[in-house]
């Protein structure tokens, strides 16, 4: 069988892979691998390094090369980040998964444009058809810790969008995009974004409306029972994010309004589909003192509102009315000095007041016994790099402070090297997670959850086109914070556990030519040597954790975006993975599932006919397999079934002034 879809594979990227002409225009996929590998990023460090030189394991995707890959959407640009995976919470939401550790709560912070995305109850982003991809100018990722520099959410990994400005838009661009599966649609909808600078004042506005379905399989849940999700798996997003500056003063607002619909609900199929809103809405105003400066200080003032989990009409006995909204006023002011070429010092402060209402004004939160729960959190940080004929050394440290739980100091060190052609890197870490007011208000006694993580990396650049990276770690997180349900007493609730964590290996190749670019890469994780805890085992087996592949390997192939024909394919395989799907009495039965390969392809027409029009077609999942999510902890949900084969169109049109 296997045989047969090596077979299959190749022709795939033959019948994909197209060199086309070259055009005028510049990009990054145009430029050159060291020039890539030069590329300025602020994510591990605020002050700007090449990805070589951050105190972090760094990742940097640019807007090009999303483009051209097809992507529809953040998960699958994630896909194709090392040790990244997906598996599936609860009332239709996919999280994320982080070097074989859930990391859907609290564990990973995401942010669009500097605004925190992660919602304020229980910390938690949602994945699929969710934040979209137009106007992305590059994503940064840190594959690791960021609590240092970030604070909240940043435990385990960053995700760091920052889409185009108004000079580089400077001008009107709209698409149009349609999906269509077997028996529904996967995704319709479009987008719309423009820019324009007038000398000391710029203003921007990307907006999309997206909808979609999960799915359109049949879902069987523990207890036998199966439905076709068909229409019942809804996927809706409406996105808004204007930014607007004036001298050095910049203001931005962002409008969120993302919506699930789920018949598979918790353990078992319900009687009815029930809609759950994730509502969010943000504004920051910003001020920079001497950004071109050796001393500079940038100082924000930031809203944010959101109404995450929202059911207003429960349809299921398993659901309850659910309309709790947290608001979030916080304060943050970093200064960066340069005494010298070789040295810089950053530091700042932050502070942020939470406040969480039951619009039900009959439900109670259980730790204040009133409709609202208030608490209030502020923190100092500081990080020193020095750069020298030895080396670039780095270290830093975040004081946190809560009037809701203990306090945490976390600090960090780094050491990077380059050696001619190879480039080396030392980091020990630690890094929190600080509970969401869900946490709180359910918890007993919680406190923040504490990793400590140790990587080392090695790069070589074995020609002007190819370069490989190596890194391994190792992560132990203690006192994780836990979600358990009591069925006898019918009691819900967050509780801290001993520890947990993982070990493994992560690996990327890449090839850039004027012909071909390629990028590979390959991870594993093992639990083998990390205590396990009893909702993430698998039974008869300390290497994997459940739902999560220990094995992942990812392959792009694709030819330079300023062709006018321009063509990608991409490959995606996971290891064996371990699931519950049914019962035996009351006692989860696990099965194993086996090794998945998924196919992705696009072929895009630029400036077709007119310029500034494009074209791009798209099958995805070409083999048609079974793309599933798995629910990464014991709590009997069966896994839920992804998107089979989809063909998709794409129209847009982009009109940008400096090509007049």
């Amino acid at each position: 069988m296997y045989r047969h879809k090596i077979v299959r594979l190749l022709i795939a990227f033959l019948l994909c892979f197209n060199r086309g002409s070259a055009q005028d225009s510049l990009n990054y996929d145009a430029l050159t691998l060291t020039d890539l590998l030069n590329m300025k990023v602020g994510v591990a460090s605020i002050k700007e390094l090449t990805a070589n030189e951050a105190p972090g394991i760094v990742t940097v995707i640019s807007g090009e090369v999303i483009r051209s890959s097809g992507a529809r959407d953040l998960m699958e640009v994630l896909e194709t980040v090392s040790g990244f995976e997906f598996g599936v919470d609860v009332q239709g939401v996919v999280g994320l998964g982080v070097r074989g550790n859930w990391a859907h709560e609290g564990k990973v912070l995401l942010m669009i444009d500097g605004q925190v995305m992660n919602e304020g109850l229980y910390s938690t982003i949602q994945l699929g058809n969710h934040y979209p991809l137009n106007s992305i100018k590059k994503i940064e990722i840190i594959r690791g810790p960021g609590s240092v520099v970030y604070g909240d959410y940043a435990e385990y990994a960053v995700i760091n969008i920052i889409t185009e400005s108004a000079d580089e838009i400077n001008g009107v661009q709209a698409t149009a995009d349609y999906g269509a599966l077997k028996e529904s649609y996967a995704r319709r909808g479009g987008s719309f974004s423009a820019g324009k600078s007038f000398r000391d004042l710029s203003f921007s506005i990307k907006a999309s409306h997206l909808e979609g379905n999960r799915t359109d399989e049949v879902y069987k849940d523990v207890y036998g029972n199966s439905q076709d999700l068909t229409g019942l798996s809804r996927l809706d997003n409406t996105f808004v994010n204007v930014g607007l500056s004036f001298k050095s003063f910049s203001f931005r607002a962002i409008a969120d309004l993302y919506a699930t619909t789920t018949i598979d609900e918790y353990e078992k199929i319900g009687s009815e589909a029930v809609a759950t809103n994730f509502d969010s809405y943000f504004m920051e105003l910003s001020h920079s003192l001497n950004p071109e400066k050796k001393f500079s200080v940038i100082t924000k003032l930031n809203y944010k509102q959101q109404s995450p989990w929202r059911i207003e009409k429960a349809k299921s006995e398993s659901h309850e009315l659910f309309t709790t909204i947290n608001k979030r006023y916080s304060a943050n002011s970093t200064a960066q000095w340069d005494p010298t070429n070789s040295f810089n010092i950053t530091f700042g402060g932050e502070c942020f007041f939470d406040n969480s209402l039951n619009e039900d004004t009959v439900k109670k939160f259980n730790s204040t016994g009133t409709s609202s729960l208030d608490y209030y959190n502020y923190a100092f940080f500081a990080q020193v790099l020095w750069k020298n004929k030895i080396a670039t050394f780095a270290a830093g440290a975040r004081q946190n402070h809560n009037s809701k739980f203990s306090s945490s100091l976390v600090p960090r060190f780094g050491i990077t090297r380059a050696i001619g052609r190879l480039n080396l890197k030392a980091l020990y870490s630690l890094s929190y997670r600080a509970p969401g007011a869900q946490n709180i208000d359910l918890g007993i006694n919680i406190i923040p959850e504490v990793t400590k993580v140790t990587e080392f990396e090695a790069g070589f650049k074995f020609s002007r086109n190819l370069y490989m990276v190596v890194n391994v770690f190792d992560m132990e997180t203690k006192d994780p914070i836990i979600y358990y349900y009591d069925p006898v007493l019918d009691l819900e609730g967050y509780i801290n556990k001993d520890r947990t964590g993982t070990q493994g290996i992560e690996a990327e190749l890449k090839f850039v030519s004027r012909i071909i670019n390629i990028n590979a890469g390959y991870s594993y994780y093992t639990a083998e040597n990390k205590p396990v805890l009893e909702n993430y085992a698998v039974p008869d087996n300390d290497k994997a954790l459940l739902g999560l592949a220990n094995d992942k390997a990812f392959f792009t192939i694709s030819s330079p975006s300023n062709k006018r024909i321009q063509a990608s394919a991409q490959l995606i395989g996971k290891g064996i993975r371990y699931a519950i799907d049914s019962l035996d009495g009351n006692n989860p039965i696990y099965t194993t599932i086996d090794p998945s390969v998924k196919i992705n392809c696009s072929l895009s027409f630029n400036n077709l006919f007119v310029k500034g029009i494009n074209l791009s077609l798209g099958v995805y999942n070409l083999l048609d397999e079974s793309d599933i999510y798995i629910q990464p902890y014991n709590s009997l949900h069966a896994p839920l079934p992804g998107r089979g084969r989809e063909y998709r169109l794409q129209f847009s049109y982009r009109l940008n002034k400096s090509d007049n």
